[in-house]
């Protein structure tokens, strides 16, 4: 028997990820971009290679419309290179003109014939399909031309169900939680309620201002510490100051991704009254660390509270509610323990990223071919360790 040299592990198989992987140039960073970055980081395993796409969107406001448009078209041109050169697509979808991008994606890759995973994560999704027909039939058209598509709860499972034809495979996963630099536990005996997120008024920002106004005539001593920024943030803090509030009220705009340990482990509630949400990772941060939450009933946040029991859920808009929640957190230690540890261990069991990551694997090896043993053949100049850079 005649040796030929020593046996050469196969070609590793390329993913091609389309998700927003960086920061805004402004420096924030919404929860996509932190689910996204967190998963891309993890990885998918040494024997499959990501290639990425950061989709990550120019300015804070959008740009303008025809901007955004041409960047789109351009975007998409590169997508179709790198995608003919990959073995499957995992992409990242927020809503509105978010998604109709990214569907354009799914229906070039099905042009291709190259397997995809669709992770629609936006949450007014639900809301603009309501009210757009013509979104609504984009939704169902791009659901319907992709391999698997992932959710992030059982809301949003009974919502891509509406809109496949059922030859699609859906998967509740949700979101990664990097938890190695969040700390274990929080500090105690403060009295700081905390918002984290963009400041824009679809959040419940302003929402909660009112309601943290109605807190200060039980608890004087409470702070509330405002981390995020966004469209409405010039008029948030102007609010605070028309209500003389500026004591009370600390408005610390984006934080760098190293400094939102430190601000959880401070807070003693944190709060987010938005009125349509995906799964918010500004909750499941604050629950990793043992921080209860006062939220409202909307997308993913219900499934997230009621099967954790770490936090108070209130409907969207109800700020006596809201106060009502918080007032009893600050006041009753031993409930806010209580419920602290309830979500701070199901967030760690089920949404550490390793954890996360091993459920897209076992979805990206489910539409890879058995008898694939490779990437696609590829001109000599393509080489085998590629990244943004190497592609048009």
């Amino acid at each position: 028997m005649l040796l030929t040299g020593a046996s050469q592990s196969p070609p590793k198989r390329r993913v091609l990820f389309v998700a927003g992987l960086s920061p805004v140039p402004d420096g924030s960073t919404g929860g996509m971009v932190t689910e996204a970055t967190a998963l891309l980081n993890q990885g998918l395993g040494e024997d499959l290679e990501i290639v990425t796409l950061s989709t990550t969107m120019a300015s804070n406001p959008p740009p303008p419309l025809a901007r955004r448009v041409s960047t789109g078209m351009r975007r998409l041109a590169t997508f179709y290179f790198r995608a003919k050169q990959c073995n499957a697509i995992l992409i990242f979808a927020s809503d509105g003109m978010s998604f109709v991008e990214k569907g354009a994606m799914c229906l070039v890759s099905a042009l291709l014939r190259k397997p995809t995973i669709l992770r629609p994560g936006g949450g007014r999704l639900a809301q603009q399909c309501e009210r757009s027909p013509i979104f609504a039939w984009w939704v169902r058209t791009v659901l319907r031309r992709v391999a698997v598509v992932t959710c992030q709860s059982s809301y949003w499972v009974e919502f891509a169900r509406r809109f496949s034809d059922g030859t699609t495979s859906i998967v509740e996963i949700g979101n990664g939680v990097s938890l190695q630099a969040l700390p274990t536990s929080r500090l105690h005996g403060t009295f700081h309620v905390g918002y984290l997120g963009w400041t824009i008024r679809e959040k419940g920002v302003f929402d909660a201002l009112s309601a943290f106004q109605q807190v200060l005539a039980s608890v004087p001593c409470a702070v509330f510490r405002v981390a995020g920024g966004g469209r409405d943030y010039e008029a948030f803090v102007a609010e605070v100051k028309r209500r003389g509030l500026v004591e009370q009220v600390i408005c610390l705009g984006w934080l760098r991704r190293n400094e939102i340990p430190s601000f959880l482990e401070t807070l003693n509630v944190l709060v987010l009254p938005s009125y349509a949400e995906g799964l918010p990772n500004a909750l499941l941060e604050a629950m990793a660390v043992g921080v209860p939450v006062v939220a409202t009933s909307v997308g993913g946040v219900t499934d997230l509270i009621r099967q954790s029991g770490g936090g108070i859920l209130v409907e969207p808009g109800a700020i006596k509610s809201i106060a009502e929640a918080i007032t009893t957190l600050l006041n009753d230690e031993r409930l806010n323990s209580e419920i602290g540890g309830r979500g701070q261990k199901f967030v760690r069991e089920r949404h550490e990223i390793s954890f996360v990551a091993a459920k897209y694997r076992d979805a990206v090896m489910s539409v890879l071919s058995p008898r694939t043993s490779g990437p696609p053949q590829s001109s000599p100049s393509v080489g085998a360790a590629m990244t943004e850079s190497t592609f048009p």
